[in-house]
């Protein structure tokens, strides 16, 4: 019998727990959640996103909101930083635990450390109830 398992993580204690369908946990199998910042790629999508979101051409296949560029930050805030990366997960069937995330108004826009398509990088956009937006390649 295949036992399917639905991997949840949480910001507990700084770090993340898997658990099984069958109510099991493994604490730490996915190591620590971390919203990264403060980089050369955190700062550049920054710089970027401000652009687009003042861009009234903005295409709205990328889902994100047009609002003002002071309402594009970088996330560094570690309970947010989680419930976007349980989600992120969820949606793209991934366990990653170290990924970039910003908020562009009330949305986000999430990019795993491996989030490439050959040369370019794949973005996650999540709406205010963490729900898929869009996605878009740089």
């Amino acid at each position: 019998m295949i036992t399917a398992r639905l991997v949840l993580t949480l910001a507990a204690f700084g770090g993340a727990v898997a658990y099984g369908s069958d109510g099991s946990s493994r604490a730490g199998t996915l190591g620590p959640t971390v919203c990264l910042s403060g980089d050369g790629i955190s700062n550049y999508v920054l710089n970027q996103l401000k652009s687009w979101v003042s861009d009234a051409t903005l295409p709205s296949t990328t889902g994100l909101p047009n609002v003002s560029p002071s309402a594009v930050t970088v996330l560094t805030d570690s309970a947010t930083c989680a419930r976007v990366l349980t989600a992120y997960n969820s949606i793209l069937s991934r366990a990653v635990t170290q990924f970039y995330v910003w908020q562009v108004g009330p949305f986000y826009v999430a990019r795993d450390t491996a989030g490439h398509r050959g040369d370019r990088s794949a973005y996650l956009v999540l709406d205010s109830t963490l729900k898929k937006a869009g996605r878009y390649l740089d």
